[in-house]
């Protein structure tokens, strides 16, 4: 099965890098530099994690995370920020961020909790299926 990412990166250079990172662990990524490059995004498909900046040209990722949240609610969310203070990393995580990275961040451990975010995506989605369906079993008994 094929994992799906939003990336979310005004920052070409990094983009490129994160985008690379990603795509040699089988993700299939998607790239936007804006707020409402992502909403476009979202709008448009389903994704199993999304990683984004928090500060963008149209927009703070933190402040609207909350939209994101609200409307994707199963899809784990990874912040990025250069601003490493106490305060982002705090709102990131209180706004319901799976995970948060400071830049600089190592790139195996952002792709490894990418991975660990789909993962948990997927299994979420494998839980709300019918609790029935597929069990292999035949009965028979009184009306």
């Amino acid at each position: 099965m094929t994992r799906t990412a939003l990336l979310v990166e005004d920052n070409t250079a990094i983009a490129m890098v994160i985008r690379s990172a990603l795509e040699d662990e089988g993700f299939l990524v998607e790239a936007c530099i804006s707020v409402a490059g992502r909403d476009g995004a979202l709008a448009a498909g389903q994704f199993d994690v999304m990683l984004t900046d928090v500060m963008l040209a149209d927009g703070d990722g933190i402040e609207t995370l909350g939209a994101v949240r609200a409307a994707w609610p199963q899809m784990p969310v990874i912040i990025l920020s250069a601003q490493n203070t106490l305060d982002t990393a705090v709102r990131a995580t209180s706004g319901g961020a799976f995970e948060y990275f400071p830049k600089p961040f190592d790139l195996d451990e952002l792709v490894k909790a990418a991975c660990q975010a789909a993962a948990s995506h997927s299994d979420l989605g494998e839980e709300e299926a019918d609790p029935g369906e597929g069990l292999p079993l035949i009965g028979r008994s009184q009306p």
